[in-house]
């Protein structure tokens, strides 16, 4: 089974979820407004770890962000940093993506065996 949520910085993310129809898609969805700290603290990955009822070695983070990335790290979480359609893998290690444990590509080029 994969459990899935959303941890993101924004105070709208579940409005904006609703709108494009893919919030039923997301177990537990953790926003700005749900949090003390934001990133580059854990707590809203923790958060989202707890809403799934997961530890977080059971539980994968996928981040774009360098805060986000300092975030996941910080928590104990396994973390893929996303690189952005027109970055070069070169400037994203530079901008804070090689902090990752592991830089993909596409969302396709996770690898769950990771977890066996």
């Amino acid at each position: 089974m994969v459990g899935l949520a959303a941890a993101s910085s924004s105070a709208n993310v579940r409005h904006i979820f609703e709108k494009i129809r893919i919030l039923d898609f997301f177990q537990t969805v953790i926003g700005g407004q749900d949090v003390t700290h934001g990133k580059p603290h854990p707590e809203i990955f923790l958060s989202a770890a707890a809403g799934l009822g997961l530890e977080v070695n059971e539980c994968i983070v996928v981040e774009d962000a360098e805060s986000g990335v300092v975030a996941a790290k910080a928590g104990g979480f396994f973390c893929y940093g996303l690189l952005h359609q027109d970055a070069s893998t070169e400037l994203s290690h530079t901008a804070g993506l090689g902090k990752a444990d592991k830089v993909i590509g596409s969302l396709g080029d996770i690898d769950l065996t990771i977890f066996s």
